[in-house]
């Protein structure tokens, strides 16, 4: 059975030649962005910790000493921050799915916890440069997820989103952890909905396509279409697309991507 989980879906929503890349030519960069790989293992310790390790020490990406330093403070700051709050984790990084258009659609929230009114939410935590609550409320991650976990018998009131600034908490002068309490309305839920069931029918469709040979990839699988973010759209294969345009763009696949580990 196919299965299509949500960052494969999101990936063929920014960009086709992402998801091409990155899902059916299963490719990821050698070395990943230091703010994925700093947001990546906060999400390791946090689930760690949450799991009953109470001390986790690791991580599976490697660091710089700096920034290993750094994501132990805010994790510190976090664990502080949640402990004050009267909240019960009733799932941890679980996959929950739904069946659409004859493949498995899957969404692994960082959590569904309980809060001391007795209502159930999404956990998501997000490490950012600064608030932005604005962006949250367009996040379609988290009403995906609602969604998902509808449908599965989790009656969620909404996204209890946690953002983690990183900065020193030796010296930030502002709060380092804000959580925002949303609850979507039905119209956003309903919108995300039709978004979702489309991209999954078009990678379904698109998949098949592939695996007949058929398909003409540079007509089908179109790049980013703004030239401007084209040149630099802090994608993982920038440079591969940069290399396109003076035909190399098969070498650089070769030379500065490898295939992804299995999930």
């Amino acid at each position: 059975m196919t299965e299509i989980h949500f960052t494969e879906a999101q990936e063929y929503l920014r960009c086709q030649r992402k998801w091409y890349n990155s899902n059916y030519l299963q490719l990821e960069p050698l070395e990943l962005s230091s703010a994925m790989r700093f947001g990546g293992c906060f999400h390791q310790v946090k689930e760690a910790y949450l799991k009953g390790n109470v001390e986790p020490g690791y991580t599976r990406e490697t660091l710089g000493d700096s920034d290993n330093r750094l994501l132990f403070k805010l994790f510190e700051v976090w664990r502080e921050w949640y402990l004050d709050q009267s909240y019960q984790h009733l799932q941890i990084e679980e996959p929950l799915s739904i069946m659409l258009h004859g493949a498995k659609f899957i969404v692994t929230p960082d959590g569904i916890l309980r809060d001391d009114d007795d209502e159930l939410w999404i956990d998501e935590t997000k490490t950012a440069g600064q608030f932005d609550e604005d962006r949250l409320m367009l996040d379609l991650q988290g009403r995906v997820q609602m969604l998902v976990a509808l449908e599965n018998g989790i009656k969620v009131a909404g996204v209890k989103y946690t953002q983690v600034r990183k900065s020193n908490p030796d010296t930030a002068k502002v709060e380092i952890i804000k959580e925002f309490e949303l609850r979507f309305p039905e119209g956003a839920l309903r919108d995300a909905a039709v978004t979702v069931d489309t991209v999954v029918e078009q990678i379904v469709l698109y998949r098949s396509s592939l695996e007949t040979g058929y398909l003409d990839i540079d007509r089908a699988m179109l790049r980013n279409s703004n030239p401007i973010s084209f040149m630099d759209c802090m994608c993982p294969f920038e440079k591969a697309c940069t290399a396109a345009w003076m035909g190399r763009e098969q070498e650089a696949l070769t030379t500065l991507y490898k295939a992804k580990e299995p999930r």
